[in-house]
């Protein structure tokens, strides 16, 4: 491993997921604009749908990238089985899942959708699209796995934000020609597929395999990643529905344009997601290493390095988001029925999605380790209160109570999973992780009031105005929080985490 690699993936990462949030910036206005309200209603809709069935590949993605990982450093070890097996793995469980929403599809009743303009036929041949979509799609995981765990991450966002761009302007440009939603569904099939291809192709060819006759299929391969696999399904399934129930139950309790109004809420509300997710998936390889070599030390410096990190991102980015909500969908959308509906649910959601990104560096320690078993606790006892209580936010506080509610879970998810690590042996880290989590929450809150309040009194009719003061207060909250986390050299000290996280070579 070279002594940049990491910081190469960080910045490779980073590149590669900004081109999410800059496709929404840009396009979600134009689809709202040739679809209206209801029609990207529908389209937040099956989103829904095709993340829900994505439970397996996102489980067994989360071990096998793991397991990648861990034999990375071991050259004499064969993993092109390993990826071959999974693919077959893949392939049934998406076919599987294809075949059985398409044969649903002609039976479930669409009626519970609240549409007036579109009609129950456009429905059910979007969900026989999307059907295909996912029976082909699933394999997509283990490729995208393998690429992420053999630290090919620049590899991997290139082709990520290749697809991405392809598929958006693609998209755009049938849904002005055609105005529909299945000519939309339609161009991303045809993308997916194409990238499918090529993202296998990379995949093969960076695996190591010393041995070219190695069986395709090994069943041992399977047996010796069933059990994490088994946790993994069972806890980013179970996540996955409860990130999803808000939109079920809006769409139960009500109309499909008031869904699209919180499919553009969640949308901007993940944007954080692409501030701190690049680090993560960058540092979780040599997480894995540090924990199959038993380097105590060195893993839990890892650890509380990826929270002091995130949680100035958390201080900078989430809560100066969270206080200038109103104006970040002024500037986004220009649709004072957005703003006026969206503001408050996406500054509750940014809340939630901030405790969700301390509560994920936290488990990605305790995946790396093996101590899934946590986590699969938690979203079972989860699945079991969250519901109701989104079925009551929803019912009397509308979009808002959809947004409290995922507020609650992603704090419990944090003092849960905050309680279970540091009482795995690294208690004496708990005083300074807890101490920067309140040092740089009390800055983010402070100096994002007052900007806040300063551009509110002196700007009231500018928008852009005020936000390049919500920026800069963001940037400068950014430059304290990582003063408070890491010391007056705090540069000197990451640069040397860093170097120790990758290694040196001779």
């Amino acid at each position: 491993m070279t002594k940049t690699l990491m910081l190469k993936n960080i910045i490779a990462n980073a590149f590669g997921q900004l081109v999410y949030p800059i496709l929404s910036i840009l396009f979600t206005p134009l689809f709202i604009y040739y679809l209206g309200l209801e029609g990207y209603g529908l389209v937040g809709f099956f989103s829904m749908l095709v993340t829900l069935l994505g439970v397996f590949g996102d489980g067994l993605g989360s071990a096998l990238q793991r397991e990648f990982a861990r034999r990375s450093a071991d050259q004499s070890i064969n993993s092109r089985p390993l990826l071959s097996t999974f693919e077959i793995v893949y392939g049934c469980i998406g076919g599987t899942i294809g075949l059985a929403l398409g044969l649903v599809s002609g039976v479930i009743d669409v009626k519970l959708l609240n549409t007036e303009t579109i009609s129950t036929e456009i429905i059910r041949l979007c969900l026989i699209i999307i059907s295909v979509s996912i029976a082909i799609r699933f394999p997509l995981s283990v490729y995208q796995s393998t690429l992420n765990g053999l630290q090919e991450q620049v590899t991997a966002n290139v082709l990520n934000s290749v697809f991405a761009v392809t598929q958006a302007v693609f998209g755009l440009v049938v849904v002005i020609v055609w105005k529909s939603v299945v000519a939309f569904y339609v161009s991303g099939l045809f993308v997916t597929f194409l990238q499918i291809l090529v993202t296998r192709h990379w995949a093969y060819r960076i695996v190591h395999s010393p041995d070219s006759s190695a069986p395709v299929f090994v069943w041992k391969e399977l047996r010796d990643l069933l059990g994490i696999s088994v946790d993994l399904i069972w806890t980013n399934g179970l996540g996955l529905l409860i990130s999803q129930i808000d939109r079920l139950m809006i769409t139960w309790l009500l109309p499909l344009s008031a869904l699209g109004i919180y499919t553009i809420t969640l949308t901007g509300a993940r944007l954080f997601t692409y501030f701190y997710g690049p680090f993560l998936v960058a540092a979780y390889p040599d997480l894995c290493q540090q924990a199959r070599y038993h380097r105590d030390e060195t893993f839990t410096q890892l650890v509380i390095r990826n929270a002091k990190i995130v949680m100035s991102l958390g201080s900078a980015v989430g809560i100066t988001s969270s206080f200038f909500a109103a104006d970040i969908l002024m500037a986004w959308t220009d649709n004072e029925v957005v703003v006026a509906q969206g503001s408050l649910p996406l500054s509750i959601c940014l809340a939630g999605n901030i405790f969700i990104s301390y509560s994920s560096v936290l488990y990605h320690g305790l995946l790396a380790l093996g101590k899934s078993r946590y986590a699969v606790w938690f979203n079972t006892l989860a699945i079991f209160w969250y519901p109701f209580l989104m079925f009551l936010g929803v019912k009397h506080f509308g979009l808002a109570g959809a947004a409290l509610s995922w507020l609650v879970y992603g704090l419990l998810s944090w003092v849960f999973n905050l309680i279970v690590f540091f009482r795995t042996g690294f208690q004496s880290h708990l005083v300074t992780y807890l101490k920067v989590f309140i040092a740089t929450t009390i800055v983010g809150v402070s100096l994002a009031f007052v900007m806040k309040y300063t551009a509110s009194f002196f700007f009231s009719n500018q928008v852009w105005v005020r936000i390049f003061l919500g920026a800069v207060g963001g940037s400068t909250t950014m430059v304290f929080s990582m003063f408070i986390a890491f010391g007056k050299n705090f540069m000197k000290e990451i640069m040397q985490l860093f170097r120790r996280a990758v290694g040196r070579t001779e």
